[in-house]
């Protein structure tokens, strides 16, 4: 009796973080879903002749293994910079901080930046770089957006299933920022938007 006790209770947390995942996995899908609505509409990046024949955009299936928490590493010495695109536009960015997390036992760090010619931006910006880069993933690099800490003593979490291709991957004609080697992530990031074909 003692042991049905004691499994009842393991059974129930099992149970909630199933329904946690299946919950946070139905989220991001209905997000892709409004995305691939944009994408299908004149609102959204592609060309007239691209839009006729689009269905859906590519993604890696969902995956909590990349839903990482990390440690946030404020810098208060930054000073603003002109970030390099695509093109010849210069974008202001400031250096906000580091996110500090582990896959896999391995440290990671990348940079976090805050968009200083959008002051209406409420999230931070990091562009990065993985080994899937030029694989399955567009070889410019990819970007994700992260909510930026309440006190400098709080995490961040960096969601990489909605790490998301910027519009030159789908459009010549726009102007994007390009990952810095600084975050050159050495490791496959297998989560969010892939290749667009």
């Amino acid at each position: 009796m003692m042991r049905i006790i004691l499994f009842v209770p393991i059974l129930f947390l099992l149970s909630c973080g199933g329904q946690k995942s299946q919950k946070y996995e139905k989220k991001v899908l209905e997000e892709r879903k409004e995305k691939n609505k944009l994408f299908s509409s004149a609102d959204g990046p592609l060309e007239e002749k691209d839009r006729e024949n689009f269905v859906s955009l590519n993604y890696f299936p969902v995956d909590t293994f990349f839903r990482i928490k990390a440690e946030y590493i404020p810098i208060d010495t930054a000073k603003p910079f002109e970030m390099p695109t695509s093109t010849d536009r210069t974008p202001l960015y400031i250096r906000k901080g580091f996110a500090k997390f582990e896959v896999e036992g391995m440290r990671h760090r990348l940079t976090i930046f805050e968009n200083l010619d959008n002051p209406q931006d409420s999230l931070y910006f990091i562009p990065f770089s993985d080994l899937t880069s030029a694989v399955s993933t567009y070889g410019g690099g990819r970007y994700l957006d992260v909510k930026p800490p309440k006190t400098d003593q709080d995490s961040v979490l960096l969601d990489f299933n909605k790490a998301y291709n910027p519009y030159c991957a789908y459009n010549y004609n726009y102007s994007c920022p390009i990952p810095p080697p600084e975050n050159s992530l050495d490791f496959s990031v297998r989560a969010g938007e892939k290749n667009y074909k």
